[in-house]
C-alpha cells in the first residue's frame, strides 16, 4: 500500500570530505545543484582530522541523478585513497583511467576518470615522473576527430616539509616540454597550490613558464575561499585556442569545482598556435647542465674570467645566473655588460706591418656564451643533413659536386632591422624579439694589442651592423638571416647542386625568381650564382 504524496528516500553514504565541512553547507551545495529534500547526517569518521563523512538521506526519484559523474570532475586531485580504494570506487558512466597513489600515507594524489565508452591509453611515461610529496601526475592520451589529446592530473602538496617548489617547476619544465615537442594538445588539471591572483616570485616564474611554451590558464578568479582568504590555486593549464572555463560554486569543501569545456569539431583543434616562442624560463639545472657542457676553454673577455673557471664553480651560481636569465627573458633587455668584446689581432705571415696580415680574434664574456648557449639551438643539424644528402647520392651511384660560397666578412653583411624583421616574420614575437634585437644593438667592441710587453687598448667603438664574432648566436643568426635565399632558386636541394647548371631569370609572375637550368660550363654557373646573390643581398626587406 502506498500513500498519495509521500517522498520516497534512499540513503547514500559520502565520505573522505574537507573534515571543516558542516551538514548545512553539503545540503546547500546540493540545492545549488537542483536535489532538493536532502537529509544529512554527520558521522564519525576514523580520522576527524583528515576527513568528514556523512549520510544523506535522499528522494528515491533523485537517488541516480545525485550519483550522476557529471556532479564530480574528471581530474581528481588529493583522492586521499590507496590503490586498492581507489580500484574498488566505482563512479557510474566513468571508469578510472589513470592514478597516482603515494607508496604510504593516503593524502594528496591524483587520478583521471574516462567517460565510458571513449578509447584511451594511460601515458604512463608521465606518471612515473610523479614525485610524493612534489609532483604528483597522472595521464590519459585519447583521440577526438583524428586529434590527439592529452589530458593530466596533477597535484602539487605545500605543507607538507619535503615540498620543494623549485622541483616542481623543473618537472612541470620537462613535462611541457615533451608535451610540445609531440605536438600534442592537451588540458592539465590540478591543485597547483600556486595562487596566481598574487603578484609573488612564484606565481611569476609559474606563469612564465607556461608562456615560454604558449600555453595558459583558464581561470582567473577565486578557485578556494576561507573565511580570511581567497586565492586561485586550482586551474586548467591548456594550449587549445577555443576553450571556455568557469567555477563551480561548491560547499563540499573550501575549494570551488572548475569545469572546462572545448568545441570537438577538427576545425577547431587545427588552429595551433603557429608563433615561436623562446623558453622564457631558466631553471638552475638546465644552466648547470649547459655549463658543464661547454668547452673547455683558458680564454676570456675583458671580465678576465674563463670558461674553465665557471663550469668548477656553476653550482655555486647557478641560481643567479637562472635569474638573471630569466629576467633577461621577462623584460626583453640583455645585459649590457655581456655586449663588450674585445678584438685582438692575430698575425697569420708576411710583412707585420700590413694589416691585411693580420686575423681579428673576438673575445666576448665567458658568461654571455653560456646566455647564448641557453638561447640557441646547435647548428650541428644542418651539417648532418648536407652529409647525409651527399652519402645518399654516392650511395646511389650519383656524382656529388659542392658549390660552396664564401661570403667576404659574412657576418658584418647582416643588417640588424632585416634580421629582425625576418625573425618576426618565422613567429619570433613580444618579449622573445626584443630581447633579440636588444642582444644586436648596442654592441661595443674595443681593439687589444701588446707591443714590446706593453698592453695597448683602443676607445671603446660601438657596432651598427654584423652579428657578434666569436659569438654562439652568431651563425645561428646569419643563418636565418639567408634563410631565404633558395626560395629564389628552383633546385630540388638547395643545398646541392650539379656542377653542370645555370642560372636564368624568370619574369613574369614569378617575380624576383631564378631558375638553374643544365649546361656543362661549371664557370657560368659560379658567376651567375654571384649575380643572383649581389641581387639578393641589394633586394629591400619588403620585396623579399
Amino acid at each position: 500500500m502506498s500513500i498519495k504524496g509521500a517522498i520516497k528516500y534512499g540513503y547514500l553514504h559520502v565520505c573522505k570530505l574537507d573534515p571543516s565541512l558542516k551538514p548545512e553547507a553539503l545540503v546547500e551545495h546540493l540545492n545549488t545543484n537542483g536535489f532538493n529534500n536532502i537529509i544529512c547526517e554527520k558521522l564519525e569518521s576514523k580520522r576527524p582530522e583528515e576527513y568528514s563523512s556523512f549520510k544523506l538521506t535522499v528522494p528515491a526519484q533523485n537517488f541516480e541523478e545525485i550519483k550522476n559523474p557529471a556532479l564530480w570532475p574528471e581530474a581528481v586531485t588529493e583522492h586521499w585513497q590507496s590503490t586498492a580504494e581507489l580500484e574498488a570506487l566505482a563512479i557510474d558512466g566513468f571508469k578510472l583511467a589513470s592514478k597516482y597513489c603515494r607508496p604510504i600515507n593516503c593524502h594528496g594524489e591524483c587520478a583521471v576518470y574516462c567517460r565510458d565508452g571513449i578509447v584511451y591509453k594511460e601515458r604512463f611515461d608521465f606518471v612515473n615522473i610523479s614525485i610524493p610529496y612534489v609532483f604528483e601526475c597522472s595521464a590519459i592520451e585519447t583521440t577526438i576527430n583524428n586529434v590527439q589529446l592529452t589530458i593530466i592530473s596533477i597535484y602539487r602538496p605545500n605543507s607538507y616539509p619535503r615540498c620543494d617548489i623549485n622541483l616542481f617547476f623543473e618537472k612541470l619544465y620537462h613535462l611541457l616540454e615533451k608535451l610540445t615537442n609531440s605536438n600534442s594538445h592537451y588540458i592539465i588539471a590540478g591543485d597547483f597550490n600556486i595562487n596566481i591572483l598574487a603578484n609573488t616570485s612564484e606565481t611569476q616564474k609559474f606563469i612564465s613558464i607556461l608562456e615560454g611554451f604558449g600555453a595558459s590558464l583558464s581561470v582567473h578568479e577565486p578557485t578556494r575561499i576561507t573565511s580570511n582568504s581567497a586565492t586561485c590555486i586550482d586551474n586548467f593549464i591548456t594550449n587549445l585556442n577555443s576553450y571556455d572555463a568557469i567555477v563551480v560554486p561548491s560547499h563540499i569543501s573550501d575549494h570551488t569545482s572548475q569545469l572546462l569545456s572545448f568545441p570537438v569539431g577538427e576545425a577547431d583543434f587545427k588552429s595551433v598556435p603557429k608563433q615561436i616562442r623562446l623558453i622564457n624560463v631558466i631553471i638552475s639545472d638546465e644552466v648547470i647542465r649547459t655549463a658543464k657542457a661547454m668547452e673547455n676553454k683558458g680564454s676570456f673577455g675583458y671580465e678576465g674570467i674563463p670558461m674553465t673557471v665557471i663550469k668548477r664553480s656553476i653550482e655555486v651560481v647557478a641560481r643567479p645566473v637562472a635569474h638573471i636569465m630569466y629576467m633577461a627573458f621577462k623584460e626583453g633587455v640583455f645585459p649590457e655588460s655581456l655586449k663588450i668584446a674585445v678584438v685582438k689581432p692575430f698575425y697569420k705571415k708576411g710583412n707585420r706591418d700590413d694589416l691585411d696580415n693580420y686575423r681579428p680574434i673576438s673575445l666576448l664574456t665567458s658568461f654571455s656564451k653560456l646566455f647564448e648557449k641557453v638561447l640557441t639551438r646547435s647548428t650541428e643539424t644542418a651539417i648532418f643533413e648536407l652529409t647525409r644528402s651527399i652519402l645518399r647520392a654516392l650511395e646511389g651511384g650519383e656524382i656529388s659536386a659542392g658549390l660552396f660560397l664564401d661570403f667576404s666578412k659574412a657576418f658584418d653583411c647582416v643588417i640588424h632591422d632585416i634580421l629582425i624583421d625576418k625573425l618576426y616574420s618565422y613567429g619570433i614575437r613580444d618579449k622573445q624579439l626584443d630581447l633579440i634585437r636588444s642582444y644586436l644593438e648596442g654592441r661595443v667592441q674595443r681593439v687589444s694589442m701588446e707591443i714590446d710587453g706593453a698592453i695597448f687598448i683602443s676607445d671603446d667603438e660601438i657596432l651598427r651592423f654584423g652579428v657578434p664574432q666569436g659569438s654562439i648566436a652568431g651563425p645561428l643568426f646569419f643563418l636565418v638571416y639567408i634563410n631565404d635565399l633558395p626560395e629564389y632558386i628552383f633546385i630540388e636541394e638547395p643545398i646541392m647542386m650539379n656542377a653542370i647548371f645555370q642560372v636564368n631569370a624568370i619574369d613574369g609572375e614569378e617575380g624576383n625568381r631564378y631558375m638553374i637550368e643544365e649546361k656543362e660550363d661549371g664557370e657560368d654557373v659560379v658567376l651567375r650564382m654571384r649575380m643572383i646573390l649581389i641581387y639578393w643581398l641589394r633586394l629591400p626587406t619588403y620585396l623579399r
